[in-house]
């Protein structure tokens, strides 16, 4: 089972981010809410989820319910050594669902209103889950360290041969250029400390 140290510390893979990218404040409807002892995972669509949670811990019995935005009951199963997902196909159970929110709501110590309707907190509960992780990088597929290493020694090695062999402005455009997205990558690491530390 992931441990909750570890949900931050996953790099991703080069055309992993589609399923992320469209993210909004409104709660989509393939959304996933899934009890855990974490106490809750929120993912954007259940195919994220199946990728997620691995089959040992679903036949261990580690996550059992889950639903959709409104209630919807899914079935968490194991097929082939794969995690399954699937609607159970019975009448939505906003009053199940309302329990987990709250406890997850109450774990990260956010104030919200006891009286307030199941969908409010859904909503809630989503924009916190985008205000912590904005890319939802803890639901992202390990990579060796090596390969982040060969990422970063590329770049370097470009940026050194073309410094030697451009005059000094063209050379610092192409600087320019090349350490965008080291730039970028330092952002979503920031956003990610950020979140940790609770800021």
């Amino acid at each position: 089972m992931p441990k909750s140290g570890d949900l931050w510390n996953k790099p991703r893979v080069a055309g992993y981010a589609s399923s992320f990218d469209d993210t909004t404040e409104s709660v989509p409807a393939a959304a996933l809410f899934v009890a855990a002892d974490e106490p809750l995972l929120v993912f954007p669509s259940v195919a994220v989820a199946e990728r997620y949670l691995e089959a040992i811990d679903v036949e261990n019995g580690v996550y059992p319910a889950a639903y959709g935005p409104n209630g919807e009951p899914y079935r968490i199963s194991t097929q082939s050594s794969k995690t399954v997902i699937s609607p159970t196909g019975e009448r939505n159970r906003p009053e199940d669902l309302r329990p987990l929110l709250i406890n997850y709501l109450q774990a990260w110590k956010e104030p919200f209103d006891e009286g307030a309707a199941t969908s409010d907190l859904v909503d809630q509960v989503w924009r916190f889950e985008l205000e912590m992780d904005p890319y939802f990088d803890r639901y992202s597929t390990r990579v060796p360290g090596w390969c982040c290493l060969v990422i970063l020694l590329i770049p370097a090695g470009l940026l050194f041969a073309l410094l030697r062999m451009h005059p000094p402005i063209v050379g610092a455009l192409i600087a320019a250029l090349l350490l965008w997205p080291v730039g970028w990558l330092a952002k979503r690491r920031a956003d990610r400390t950020d979140y940790r530390s609770g800021h």
